[in-house]
């Protein structure tokens, strides 16, 4: 029989140098497909801040973030998508961009 497994997590390599191994939060989340609110930024960008505060983050401690870019076509030409800039217990800001000759749209 198989038993109940509610989450495991273990980190190897970690990010801030007092880092306690008992005192770990994992957070996931969506900004939601058609609700999010992006920015645009240079003509050929866009931003997005996302908001981090029902993670409930320890105050001063530095969240590990991974992000994922998901579209219909061509999301692929995108840069940025994974780059988190000024990641706080409360929120993170992405960019992304485009380099090609296509125009950066809103859906």
């Amino acid at each position: 029989a198989l038993g109940v497994c509610y989450g495991d997590v273990k980190i190897v390599a970690p990010y801030e140098p007092e880092y306690d191994p008992n005192c770990t939060r994992v957070c996931a989340g969506t900004t939601g497909k058609t609700t999010t609110v992006w920015e645009f930024y240079h003509g050929n960008g866009m931003f997005v801040e996302v908001d981090l505060t029902k993670c409930e983050f320890l105050r001063g401690s530095t969240p590990i973030v991974s992000t994922v870019l998901a579209a219909k076509s061509r999301h692929w030409t995108a840069k940025g998508a994974s780059s988190v800039y000024n990641p706080k217990t409360n929120r993170f800001r992405v960019y992304i961009m485009k380099e090609d000759d296509l125009a950066v749209v809103k859906a």
